[in-house]
């Protein structure tokens, strides 16, 4: 039986979800969100939620309405409900669960829904860059019509009306796994950018052992990994010896057990890779057998680098961790630039210039592949909220309800504006990329031009207060107008944004020199600081909220594509202005700009006081 639902919160459910998409919460919050957003939007009793895992696949409980039960539940593809849709890759909906042999209950439903009671399951696939990841089912009571067949109420309709609004709640999963994974690929490539900076930076005149350890230690913590090795092969005993090894349980249980000398004939992949020159990635424990510590430590994922001195293959580094699937395509292309570096040192010589412009460019198609995944993926999350609000106003309008569109259709137009400025941000790159970003200098009233912005931004809030502070009444710069519209209304944006209803933005406009109207000397530059009451930044990413592709995580940092304060920074620089943030965690964020003033352009005209 349905149970009585708060509208408002179904209302706002897509808003919500997308919400925490979008400001990187923790995996395992934003599934439990979806979770209860599933039962009330659907007012089904409960959501279920499996992920593809493992070798060989089997489907894990990684969420459900109710909360997970404390022991584990790992799935065959042949079990239940979610088995079936995996394996054909598409929705169903069982209206007679008590004698279909795929219904599968979880066991710890039983005290508030137990299996007779069940009145239809509905399941969709998830998917995730194309792939099938994972299932989404909802379970309902059995039906109040009086043929007692089962139904949703959203209309009283079959429950196959329920599976357009699930395969949306399935697309918002998918998009929570992608936005998981390129934070956590995002975090991983900047740490591993930073070691390579580091590696480069270490003077010539330190040992190579030293370099070595340094090495393996930084990339067990930024991979995760339980061991990295540096093997050095030796001609005269035809082994793998164990030149540099991490200070890791592993790494020292490799020492302690002799397992640092490795007999090169017998070592399997090693061998391969030795041989024939190619990286290897293995996430398969079956495939490290002939790998020594691989079995004493439960070694499931394995990732193998050649180490080349010159022309001449001298070694191996190696990487291992105890679970599967644990290094990506962008480890195996750090890795080797690291094992170059390492080359390089073991050589007595320092990074070339043909080494620096290799990774100089490997960084470069790094980040254009980064702006594809991550415009792609902010992309889809705008445009499944369109779709998820606008098909159920459709539904509700059909119904003769036309409350919902009203609600609706602000969140179809953000959302849509949202992808406009997306579209407007990768063009923006492209342009700074093919050197073709281009101000349009002309004369610009700074005041008039803030406080247009200043209007615009209050007119987004009726819960925050908008102000501009100034002594000047005109003052006239060479600028590009809509550039500097651009960057103001991203900082005001995001300064609404992140101040809590009530909250004050100010932007304050002063000019170095300007006192009074009769000032003999004329202002070099003119400063503009945008001050919000929000959350603050924190101390750790402070540095960072300017650089291209940078999203921090969590309440604290802005979400989006990370490219926003990317390119005001490149307008500002352009304008042969800077641009600097001061914050701390509680105390909101103050952006200042500096911009030179030409003499030839500046007009000024203090306030009347």
């Amino acid at each position: 039986m349905a149970r009585p639902s708060n509208s408002a919160s179904r209302d706002d459910a897509f808003a919500h979800i997308s919400a925490a998409i979008a400001r990187g919460e923790p995996l395992a919050t934003t599934l439990d969100l979806i979770m209860h957003r599933t039962c009330d939007l659907l007012e089904v009793q409960q959501a279920a939620l499996f992920l593809v895992e493992g070798s060989p696949s089997a489907l894990r409980l990684a969420a459900t309405s109710s909360g997970l039960p404390e022991v584990p539940v790992i799935r065959s593809l042949d079990v239940g409900v979610e088995g079936w849709v995996i394996r054909r890759g598409r929705p169903i909906v069982v209206t007679n669960p008590a004698s279909d042999p795929r219904v599968a209950p979880l066991p710890h439903w039983s005290d508030t829904l137990p299996p007779d009671a069940i009145g239809a399951i509905a399941a969709v696939p998830i998917r995730s860059r194309a792939r099938l990841v994972g299932v989404l089912s909802v379970v309902e009571g059995k039906g109040t019509n009086q043929d007692d067949t089962p139904f949703h109420p959203l209309g009283n309709a079959s429950m196959d009306d329920l599976l357009p609004f699930l395969a949306v709640l399935a697309d918002l999963v998918g998009l929570a796994l992608e936005n998981n994974d390129i934070f956590h690929r995002q975090e991983r490539r900047t740490l591993l950018i930073r070691l390579l900076h580091t590696i480069a930076a270490i003077p010539a005149s330190e040992s190579t052992e030293t370099l070595s350890h340094t090495i393996t230690d930084q990339l067990c913590i930024i991979l995760q990994a339980e061991i990295a090795s540096i093997l050095l092969h030796s001609p005269a005993t035809d082994e793998l010896i164990a030149f540099g090894s991490s200070d890791t349980p592993l790494g020292r249980l490799q020492r302690e057990r002799g397992l640092d000398h490795i007999p090169l004939a017998t070592s399997g992949p090693l061998l391969q890779v030795f041989q024939q020159g190619n990286p290897l990635r293995i996430d398969r424990a079956d495939a490290l057998t002939s790998v020594p510590s691989t079995s004493i430590a439960g070694i499931q994922s394995m990732l193998i680098v050649p180490l080349q001195v010159e022309e001449t293959r001298q070694g191996l580094v190696v990487l291992g961790a105890a679970r599967t699937n644990a290094f990506s395509d962008d480890d195996v292309s750090f890795l080797t630039f690291i094992s170059a570096r390492l080359g390089y040192a073991l050589h007595h010589d320092t990074l070339t210039e043909e080494l620096a412009a290799a990774e100089q460019a490997r960084i470069k198609q790094d980040e254009r592949e980064s702006l594809i995944a991550i415009i792609a993926h902010d992309l889809k999350n705008a445009l499944t909220i369109i779709a998820g609000s606008s098909h159920l106003a459709l539904q509700r309008a059909a119904r003769g309800d036309t409350t919902y569109s009203q609600k609706a259709l602000p969140v179809v137009v953000a959302k849509a504006a949202q992808a406009v400025q997306l579209i407007n941000d990768m063009v923006d790159i492209n342009s700074v990329d093919a050197g073709q970003f281009r101000l349009f200098i002309a004369p610009v009233d700074l005041v008039g031009l803030l406080q247009e912005e200043v209007e615009a931004a209050q007119a987004l809030s009726t819960t925050h207060t908008v102000v501009l502070t100034t002594a000047l009444a005109a003052f006239e710069i060479s600028a590009d107008r809509q550039r500097l519209r651009q960057v103001l209304g991203n900082l005001l944006a995001n300064a609404i944004r992140y101040t809590p209803g009530g909250g004050t933005i100010t932007v304050h406009l002063s000019a170095t020199g300007a006192q009074d109207a009769h000032a003999a000397e004329l202002p070099q530059e003119v400063q503009i600081t945008v001050e919000d009451q929000g959350m603050g930044i924190a101390a750790d990413d402070l540095p960072h909220i300017f650089d291209r592709f940078y999203r921090g995580r969590g309440e604290h940092v802005a979400s989006g594509s990370g490219l926003g304060l990317y390119i005001v920074a490149e307008i500002i620089a352009q304008h042969g202005g800077k641009l600097w943030a001061e914050s701390a965690l509680g105390s909101g964020a103050r952006f200042h700009i500096t911009l030179p003033v030409s003499r030839h352009t500046t007009a000024l005209r203090v306030a009347d006081q």
